[in-house]
């Protein structure tokens, strides 16, 4: 029966049953035409007896099909009709719905991905981050401490670590990648805490991470399809890593990437492998590298396991790196469920703001589509009367409009999810510029039901209104009217009204947020970073198989600058020990003291070894004293020389010249250093870093070792530079080599991936929403005009110029925008401190800012908004006497 029901949707007719009416009715005619009527007559009593035919069609049609679905179907068939008369309002309507959807599809998306999703590995909710305090600084993990924290404690399934392997090469049958991929190395246990199963093979275990243990290597799915095609005969292949011989014992899971949302490793390896790997025991002594995971147990709570942690954090003090009895050690037990933020501390506040401006842009779309179903209503409303006047209710042409937006929507969603899909993609390209993160884009059941939600969501908000406006009609002035209501107060003219101030009040929010974030990121990337940006590169170098002393020997530093001065092209160059932004290792700030008294806490300035003509090289001016020569030899005095606030923070108001001060850093130990030059502030570590003091050392005065990092001043084409370098740096240490050649502008970019995420897509979004501001603000003048054209053209005919006319109309679209600008105006007071800490140099208040969001979106609104006045006013005053 439901099938044949089923069936019966698409059916137009039923063939048979009018052969039986048609029959019937013949059968009837004959009856009365034996009874003695005349045919005439018989027809007629035939037809009487026999009930409308119509209706006796619409009663079977009921029984043999399904009544609810079959009047949506009718709703859709109709609403196809009205699609096909205006295909400009529903390609424009569909068009500008995708954008809103997609846009708000493929952010969501990327903060999924990102914020809140938890790992995809058994009961996430188990995982904590044991993150070690000493004295309220954090502290890492080394791995003896690790190691004998996880042997004694009882409260926590097990406590495991991974950090980046020190991969300088990696050869696959004889064939040396051209590109190194990240690695990573962790404990034995860490596959089986961390909660995941391989796909192929298997995973190592504490039995593989052992010393003397065969070395072993877990691929993941990415590195196993690019390098192997996704062959299973992968398992039990060597690799050549640094020189070693490591097997392939299994491949990861597509969805597994580790413990750091978007971490790129290629492969994992045992810990105990560091030392063959060529990174030194060091490494293994290290806390700074080192990131440390726990697996709560079920039958323990969180404040037990973090008692006995922090206790043995406490006790092992020995096994730490920092080991000082007058300070305070501590342990807290972070989530762990969505892993390690590296990702979730930079991007959380910037995707959460993201998804409020494109959440914006879909309100002002959707108050956009609700002025024009309005507009459209107002066009229909003799039909509207025709069909109560047959008998509809309101309630059934209420289900008509809404099954128009629902269907506009759908298709709306559709094409969004579509965009989505493409956008999100190029969303991660733009958020990870100068990174190679690993984000899946492919859609699944979140994105999807998101976007379903999203979009059944705005056919309510942009259809419901208009419908339930449409249908307040009455019948009488319904039929008397061609599609026009004269009203000048009417509920239809109030709400489009409304609408537009909506969108102007959203326009205003959304333009002055984009205009703060747009200036924030040009200020960020063009500010004073006290040396010059221009023509200045960095090249970090990385051993290729050399010891330690080999690479990181002062001697090897100084050789290298002087060599690479040679380099045709190249006017300056010197070498860090730290390099510059994003290039190198950021050397942490040292602490200060003086000969005869102990500096606040707030004294700490960053140390860095340099060779002499690195302060020329990065063009850093000398306010007093001297540069770093090369008089400043091992056996010479040692030197420094400190930024203005560097001598603000050591000596106040004192005079700093040739005075002693002592600092250490992680390169070297404490030592007394002479002032001998004082040199302008610079940001070295980050763009967004405030001038803090920052001391350069000569690197010939060290006696620890230093990572060289190549600076160096190019003129003209520098296009060539990497390959020199790197030629000429393999003609002095034939195991270094140039791990890359990046110009500073591009360092400064890609640390400011976060703010240029920011700016463009809401500078994009912001020209959005002025678009579509325009649109609405043409659609209500225009409406407007239309309603007053024969009391237009009765103005002109009486004498009124065409400019008064366009007055009068663009009066009201003054008046929309002065309500829409005051409301917009508070709002953007209130929220724009959201904004306060992702700009910079900048108030969220700044005014020249939100005056500059005002005028432009007023010049925008009026200029679209003088058009159609512009059209009525050259009228001819008798045809606009004439028209209806």
């Amino acid at each position: 029966m439901f099938l044949s029901r089923l069936r019966g949707l698409f059916q137009d007719g039923n063939p048979r049953l009018d052969e039986e009416l048609a029959t019937h009715l013949d059968l009837l005619t004959a009856e009365y035409q034996r009874s003695g009527m005349s045919p005439e007559e018989a027809r007629a009593a035939a037809r009487r007896d026999l009930g409308p035919a119509t209706q006796i069609r619409e009663i079977h049609r009921e029984q043999r099909r399904l009544p609810h679905i079959d009047s949506i179907f009718q709703d859709l068939r109709y609403t196809f009709r009205q699609w096909r008369a205006a295909p400009g309002f529903a390609a424009s309507a569909i068009l500008t719905l995708g954008l809103g959807i997609g846009a708000n599809s493929a952010v969501f998306q990327l903060l999924d991905r990102i914020v809140l999703r938890s790992l995809p590995v058994r009961d996430p909710q188990q995982l904590v981050i044991p993150q070690g305090y000493w004295s309220n600084s954090e502290q890492g993990f080394s791995y003896p401490l690790l190691r004998e924290m996880n042997a004694r404690q009882t409260t926590v399934e097990g406590i495991f670590a991974s950090g980046g392997a020190p991969i300088r090469e990696i050869e696959i049958n004889g064939r040396v990648l051209p590109e190194v991929p990240a690695g990573s190395l962790a404990t034995g246990n860490y596959f089986r805490l961390i909660g995941t199963v391989p796909q192929l093979g298997r995973f190592f275990t504490e039995a593989d991470d052992a010393s003397g243990a065969p070395s072993v290597a877990v691929l993941s799915d990415h590195f196993w399809r690019t390098e192997f095609a996704g062959q299973p005969s992968a398992i039990g292949s060597p690799l050549r890593i640094n020189g070693v011989v490591v097997t392939i014992i299994g491949v990861a899971r597509p969805e597994f990437f580790g413990e750091r949302v978007g971490s790129n490793s290629a492969l994992w390896m045992p810990i105990s492998m560091a030392p063959s790997l060529g990174s030194g025991g060091n490494l293994l002594a290290s806390s700074i590298w080192l990131l440390p995971m726990a697996r709560l147990r079920s039958d323990v709570p969180l404040v037990q396991a973090q008692a006995e942690l922090n206790l043995l954090w406490s006790q092992l003090r020995e096994f730490s790196i920092r080991t000082n009895e007058k300070v305070s050690y501590r342990l807290a037990l972070l989530p762990g469920g969505h892993g390690l933020d590296t990702l979730q501390t930079q991007f959380t506040r910037p995707l959460w703001i993201l998804m409020g401006i494109v959440g914006l842009v879909a309100l002002i779309a959707c108050s956009n589509l609700a002025n024009l179903l309005l507009a459209r209503a107002t066009a229909r409303t003799h039909e509207m009367g025709v069909r109560l006047a047959l008998g509809a209710g309101k309630s059934r042409l209420l289900r008509q409009l809404l099954t128009e937006s629902f269907a506009l929507a759908t298709l709306g969603g559709i094409i969004g999810l579509m965009l989505a899909h493409v956008a999100s993609s190029q969303l991660v390209a733009l958020a990870s510029t100068g990174e190679r993160w690993q984000l899946s884009t492919n859609l699944d059941w979140r994105i999807v039901g998101f976007t379903l939600l999203e979009t059944f969501a705005s056919a309510l908000i942009f259809g419901l209104a208009p419908a339930f406006i449409a249908t307040q009609v009455g019948l009488n002035a319904a039929l008397h009217t061609a599609g026009r209501t004269h009203t000048r107060g009417s509920s239809r003219h109030e709400a489009t009204r409304a609408f537009v101030i909506a969108q102007v009040s959203l326009s205003l929010l959304l333009v002055a947020g984009a205009s703060l974030l747009v200036r924030s990121f040009w200020k960020l990337t063009h500010q004073e970073f006290g040396y010059q940006t221009d023509s200045l590169w960095m090249a970090p170098l990385r051993s290729n198989g050399a010891s330690f002393q080999e690479f990181l020997g002062p001697n090897l530093s100084l050789t290298l600058a002087r060599r690479a001065k040679e380099i045709p092209g190249i006017s300056n160059a010197a070498v860090s020990g730290a390099g510059l932004l994003s290039s190198g290792v950021r050397i942490l700030p040292g602490r200060i003291s003086l000969p005869d008294r102990n500096l606040p806490e707030s004294a700490v300035a960053r140390i860095v070894p340099v060779t002499p003509g690195y302060i020329e090289t990065m063009g850093i001016a000398i306010v007093r004293g001297r540069a770093l020569t090369e008089e400043d030899a091992p056996e010479s005095p040692r030197v420094a020389v400190i930024s203005e606030t560097a001598a603000r923070l050591i000596f106040g108001a004192a005079d700093p010249m040739g005075q002693k001060f002592s600092g250490g850093s992680s390169y070297s130990p404490d030592h007394s250093f002479e002032v001998v030059g004082i040199m302008r502030d610079v940001r070295y570590a980050s763009p967004t870093e405030a001038f803090g003091g920052t001391i350069f050392e000569p690197v010939g005065q060290l006696n620890m070792y230093t990572t060289p990092t190549l600076v160096v001043r190019t003129v003209g084409d520098a296009s060539s530079l990497a390959a020199t370098l790197d030629q000429r740096v393999r003609e002095i240490a034939p195991k270094i080599k140039i791990a890359r050649v990046e110009s500073i502008r591009n360092i400064v970019q890609a640390q400011a991936r976060r703010e240029r995420l920011l700016a463009w897509l809401s500078g994009a979004f912001g020209f959005l929403a002025l678009l579509l501001a325009a649109v609405g603000l043409y659609g209500v003048i225009s409406y407007a005009a239309e309603r007053r054209t024969q009391e237009m053209g009765i103005r002109l005919a009486l004498g009124a110029k065409p400019g008064q006319v366009r007055a009068l109309l663009l009066r009201e679209a003054g008046f929309l925008l002065a309500i829409g600008l005051a409301l917009g105006g508070i709002a953007t007071i209130l929220l724009a401190r959201t904004l306060q800490s992702l700009l910079f140099d900048l108030t969220p208040q700044d005014p020249e800012t939100l005056v500059f969001a005002a005028l432009l979106l007023s010049l925008v609104a009026l200029a679209a908004g003088y058009l159609p006045a512009r059209r009525v006013a050259q009228l001819d005053p008798m045809t606009a006497l004439r028209m209806e």
